[in-house]
C-alpha cells in the first residue's frame, strides 16, 4: 500500500513501476515525503476518504465556509451496570466530528458519530463487542436477552473478524432507538442547534441551557433540584433556545461520548 517511488526491490512492485506511464509516475513524484502505507492493517485511508465522500450530504446555507475540521474525542465508561452474575460492563466510545467553518470560526455546518465499544456482556445484540485481545476471555450475553450464555473467548479468527464489523450509531440507524427518536434523529437537531456557534459560543450554550448533572437539555422535565434552579435562573430568551431542542433529550456530553468535546475540536482543528 505505499507509492511506487522506485525504492521497492520487490519483484511484483519493480514490474509494476515499470509499466507506468510518465504522467503517471509524476503523479507519483507529487508524494515525494510520504513513503507510509496507504491501506494496510496499519489503517485503511482509502476505505475512509471513499466512505467520507460515500457519505457526504449536500449543505443548505448562504453561509460561505472556508475551513474543514475534525475533531475526536475518546471517553471510557465504566459501565453501564454489571451483567445478571454481577459482572462489570465496561465501555468505551469514540466520538467524531466533522465541521464546515466560516472565516469567523463558526460552525456552518457539522456531522457528529460515534463508535461505541463494550464488554459483551451488555444486554444488546447490536453492539459491538471487544471480548479483549486473542487469549483473553470474558461473560457473553450475544443475544440481548439480559442474560449470560457463557463465556467468549478471543482468538485471532474472532479478533479478526468481529473488529472490521464494528458500526457506529448513525450506521445502526433505526435499531438504536432514543426516548424521542433515534440516536441518529436526536444528533441531527444538535448539529442544527449548533449551527452559526463559535468553539466558545458552544461551550456557553452548553454551560448555560444543558444539566450540570446528566448534560441534557434543561427543558423542564428533570426532577433533580440542581437542574430546577438552574432551569428557574434562566431568562426567558434562554428558555426560548431551548425550545429549539425539542425532540432532542439524549446527554450532549456525559460517560457515552463527548459530543461538545468533538464539536470544539473540530473547530480548533478546522484549516
Amino acid at each position: 500500500g505505499r507509492p511506487l517511488n522506485g525504492k521497492s526491490e520487490n519483484e511484483k512492485d519493480v514490474a509494476k513501476l515499470a509499466e507506468l506511464t510518465d504522467d503517471q509516475k509524476a503523479q507519483i513524484d507529487a508524494l515525494a515525503g510520504a513513503t507510509m502505507s496507504i491501506s494496510d492493517a496499519h489503517g485503511d485511508m482509502i476505505g475512509a476518504i471513499v466512505k467520507a465522500m460515500e457519505n457526504a450530504t449536500a449543505v443548505s446555507s448562504d453561509q460561505d465556509y472556508s475551513k474543514v475540521g475534525l475533531g475526536v474525542v475518546v471517553t471510557p465508561r465504566l459501565g453501564p451496570g454489571k451483567d445478571d452474575q454481577e459482572v462489570p460492563v465496561y465501555s468505551f466510545n469514540v466520538v467524531v466530528a466533522g465541521s464546515l467553518v466560516d472565516a469567523q470560526g463558526k460552525i456552518v455546518d457539522s456531522v457528529v458519530d460515534i463508535m461505541e465499544i463494550i464488554t459483551p456482556n451488555h444486554d444488546s445484540a447490536e453492539d459491538n463487542v471487544f471480548t479483549g485481545w486473542p487469549g483473553q476471555s470474558y461473560n457473553g450475553d450475544l443475544d440481548g436477552d439480559g442474560k449470560v450464555e457463557g463465556v467468549v473467548d478471543q482468538d485471532e479468527d474472532s479478533f479478526v473478524s468481529v473488529v472490521p464489523a464494528y458500526r457506529t450509531k448513525r450506521m445502526l440507524g433505526s435499531a438504536y432507538k432514543m426516548n424521542s427518536g433515534t440516536w441518529e434523529q436526536e444528533m441531527d437537531i444538535y448539529e442544527e442547534f449548533f449551527k452559526g456557534m463559535s468553539a466558545n459560543e458552544i461551550k456557553e450554550a452548553f454551560t448555560t441551557l444543558f444539566s450540570d448533572v446528566n448534560g441534557r437539555p434543561l427543558n423542564g422535565k428533570s426532577e433533580n433540584e440542581k437542574d430546577v434552579a438552574k432551569l428557574a435562573g434562566l431568562t426567558d430568551d434562554q428558555k426560548a433556545q431551548i425550545d429549539a431542542l425539542a425532540g432532542a433529550t439524549m446527554s450532549i456530553s456525559d460517560a457515552h461520548g463527548d459530543m461538545i468535546g468533538a464539536l470544539v475540536e473540530s473547530i480548533n482543528n478546522a484549516k
